[in-house]
């Protein structure tokens, strides 16, 4: 039995993963088939070289988690005229139609019959498959078989283990998440990998403790409590929002001063996310459950503002502008590439009462990633940052939180690999600057001599 492995996104940057595996008998008898892993976009600046989908259309595909950069180019498929089952955890059915309507409103159209004519034959394509469990993607080809495996990135988030021909395994890692989270357990690890396909987002860098993270937040808070101003938190709509918020109700408990901070959820795409999290107790880590019910509700509207529609949005903007008022406000997007947060940097960027705060990585080329940058400038006259082409000054302080990352850090990486009972043929390395690959490679080759790292291009 042949397999081929292609990627078309995720080798220059953290964008667009869609990786195509193909597999036939070596004598071109019986079948073959196709399938992707991942139809993701772009956040940032799409790559020329892989933005466009691969010329042959797959069997179907394999999702392991609802973020765009996974999911992306889904509605790309569906016109191009993929037909196919969509296989993915239960979890993510239920995320991905509202993140899917949420993209194709954002770049592709307003028109709400055709938005829901999409939807309709999305959803009919969408097929639950819960983690653990072998299944035959197609019924007229017994020589792959495939199993999710939990990856604790976000909410539904797996890794893919597929078996060929019933003597090779080919791991797809996704994106892996953390342990000690808020909200979700940490990830399984595979015991066998002929082929292991590894995101590197983190490689070289490690998280603080959890500890160390809350900590750092308690003081950024306080310190914009101290300014009597606003701290604006671009935040991903979907694991970020909720991290934070169980984060910030765990705070409330145990400063005074926080526990009658506002929190503003204005995102209308990471309310609907939320209620689904909400909804979905059974995926949550023990102590998350123990939370709930002892009584703490911090994914419940009556622990924060919800903002809905596009005119509360605008007349909180103004508010908060002309008052100042103590408040943390959490908008998408987290790169803030488009969304709510956009109109916020617009107006309070220039105030010096107010801060922003950044959770983690900002990819290259994103507007959170110029604010970050001019925010570190000493010189005054050089923190300026061009907003829909506006030229806006940086008088509010900026700052970074680490350890807000919902990836597994260098240390994650390799603990993943750990487990293999034998080392793998490859490692080929995706989802990750280059210079985060190049780091996990030197350790990975340490430990595992035998196998052949790869960084495809």
């Amino acid at each position: 039995m042949r397999f081929q492995i292609r990627h078309f996104g995720a080798t220059r940057g953290v964008d667009g993963s869609l990786h195509e595996l193909t597999w036939s008998h070596a004598d071109d008898r019986g079948n073959s088939g196709r399938c992707w892993i991942d139809c993701g976009g772009w956040v940032s600046k799409p790559d020329p070289q892989n933005a466009k989908l691969p010329d042959a259309l797959p069997d179907f595909i394999c999702i392991t988690h609802a973020h765009y950069d996974h999911i992306g180019r889904i509605p790309d498929a569906l016109v191009a005229g993929f037909k196919g089952p969509i296989y993915a955890t239960p979890a993510t059915v239920q995320l991905l139609p509202a993140l899917i309507e949420e993209s194709l409103k954002l770049q592709w159209t307003r028109n709400a019959r055709l938005i829901q004519r999409v939807l309709k034959l999305l959803n009919s394509m969408l097929v639950p498959i819960k983690t653990g469990a072998w299944f035959v993607p197609q019924s007229d080809c017994k020589e792959l078989k495939i199993k999710f495996h939990p990856a604790g990135h976000i909410l539904g988030s797996c890794w893919v283990e597929a078996q060929v021909d019933s003597q090779i395994t080919i791991v797809f890692s996704g994106d892996l998440g953390r342990s000690g989270s808020a909200l979700l357990p940490g990830p399984s690890c595979p015991t066998k990998a002929d082929v292991l396909v590894l995101e590197s987002t983190y490689g070289g860098r490690f998280h603080p403790d959890p500890a160390s993270r809350k900590r750092s937040l308690h003081t950024a808070i306080l310190h914009a409590l101290d300014n009597e101003g606003s701290i604006l938190v671009p935040a991903f709509s979907l694991g970020r929002v909720q991290e934070l918020l169980v984060e910030l109700d765990f705070l409330k408990q145990k400063e005074p001063r926080i526990a009658d901070l506002e929190i503003i959820l204005d995102s209308p795409i990471a309310l609907k996310l939320t209620e689904i999290h909400r909804s979905l107790q059974s995926e949550w880590s023990q102590q998350a459950k123990r939370n709930w019910q002892a009584g703490r509700r911090p994914l419940s509207p009556e622990s924060f503002t919800p903002i809905e529609s596009h005119s509360d949005h605008l007349r909180t903007v103004k508010y908060l502008k002309k008052t100042g008022r103590p408040a943390l406000l959490l908008a998408s997007s987290g790169m803030c590439e488009g969304g709510r947060i956009v109109n916020y940097l617009k107006q309070l960027l220039p105030d010096p009462r107010h801060d922003v705060l950044f959770l983690g990585y900002q990819a290259r080329g994103t507007l959170g990633e110029s604010i970050q940058r001019a925010g570190r400038l000493k010189s005054a006259s050089k923190r300026v940052v061009n907003i829909q082409g506006q030229e806006t000054p940086i008088r509010a302080a900026i700052r970074t939180l680490s350890g807000y990352s919902a990836h597994a850090d260098h240390a994650g990486l390799m603990d993943f690999t750990r487990k293999l009972k034998s080392a793998p043929k490859s490692i080929r390395l995706v989802h990750g600057d280059h210079s985060s690959k190049i780091k996990l490679k030197k350790d990975l080759q340490k430990l595992w001599k035998d196998s052949k790292i790869i960084i495809p291009e």
